[in-house]
């Protein structure tokens, strides 16, 4: 019906009936929902209906029968189908996701894949969020002791570790939606922009060296500081209407809140491709320390070839999308790391 055709059905929730034929070695099959927080199956083969219980994010443990959060471990005989009936709701709805090839996506393949490439994912957050805390105790304690700039140094590594716990380690203890696509991500990030933009400020000793630009990145601070607050203020009624009336917000991957994440991104792009400059006219005028921050603020471009490199070996699939963000967040890390 048209009801069911429509994007509404994606927060008031909707069932897809679809067919596997099982050609693998193993009967043992996990299959992978992208980011979804609430399912219930029902799977039916030569074996009868097996019934999943009703999970839902937040209400419900990570760890479940048969499956972990939203990826199921099910029972395929070989060289047989297997009906699965597959139910997908995402109440309040998460604006990053798309009409088609987002909350509907699905992986299917052998369980022991399926459960590595999950562990995989948990284990490259803890080893984001551990060096960058261990580090960021190191520079705080640097700072504790000779002073200079090794706070601003700390502050964004302390930031990166929490917001890499709230986004993405939180999903798996039922921290409340409105920190990991609500309002409160902007929140984040916003604050995260901040303290990289005053680091900048710091490094480059914009003050005495550049007065003028010092205004512009003072500005960006400002800026931030708004995104902040009004972020804060709009996550009091999270969620919003644009999260439960799809008809009249049509997903648009676009995110929560008034600024989409794309716009609020380039102000802080601006400003650190001004700081790579910056830095190497001061490089350039025989700053040998200013060479080296040079060369530290291009580390993070290095996710450009090493996405090519990836993609050759993996292909553009899940494994990509596994291996390429952990690997961006170390090139960021080591960018501070290389500062001190």
């Amino acid at each position: 019906t048209e009801t069911l055709m429509s994007a509404q059905s994606m927060v008031e929730g909707y069932w897809v009936r679809f067919v596997v034929k099982n050609n693998l070695t193993t009967s043992s099959i996990g299959l992978m929902h992208n980011f979804n927080f609430e399912k219930k199956l029902y799977v039916k083969n030569s074996l009868g209906v097996a019934v999943y219980p009703h999970w839902k994010y937040g209400e419900h443990p990570f760890l479940g029968e048969r499956r972990i959060g939203e990826q199921y471990w099910i029972v395929m005989p070989q060289n047989e189908e297997t009906v699965i009936y597959d139910f997908f709701r995402s109440q309040p709805f998460d604006r990053y996701m798309s009409m088609v090839n987002g909350l509907d996506r699905m992986t299917i393949g052998s369980w022991e894949v399926i459960r590595v490439n999950v562990f995989i994912r948990f284990a490259s957050n803890i080893g984001i969020v551990t060096p960058a805390l261990f580090f960021g105790f190191y520079f705080f304690f640097m700072y504790l002791v000779s002073k200079g700039n090794y706070l601003w140094i700390s502050l964004p590594l302390f930031h990166i570790a929490t917001l890499r716990f709230f986004v993405l380690i939180a999903r798996y203890t039922g921290v409340s939606p409105l920190f990991i696509f609500g309002d409160m991500v902007y929140v984040y990030y916003g604050s995260l922009f901040l303290l990289l933009i005053q680091f900048l400020r710091k490094v480059l000793n914009l003050k005495e060296n550049y007065p003028k630009i010092n205004k512009l990145f003072l500005l960006g601070i400002c800026f931030y500081t708004f995104i902040v607050a009004l972020n804060t203020f709009t996550s009091l009624s999270w969620p919003h209407e644009e999260q439960l009336n799809l008809i009249k917000h049509p997903p648009d991957r676009l995110g929560p809140g008034i600024i989409n994440p794309y716009l609020m991104f380039i102000p802080f792009a601006v400003l650190f491709l001004l700081s790579i400059i910056l830095s190497f006219i001061s490089w350039r005028k025989g700053s040998s320390s200013s060479g080296y921050l040079c060369l530290s603020f291009l580390l993070p471009f290095l996710s450009i070839p090493l996405a090519g490199i990836i993609y050759l070996i993996v292909g553009f699939n899940w494994l990509f999308w596994l291996i390429f963000p952990p690997a961006v967040a170390l090139l960021f890390l080591s960018m501070f790391v290389t500062f001190g």
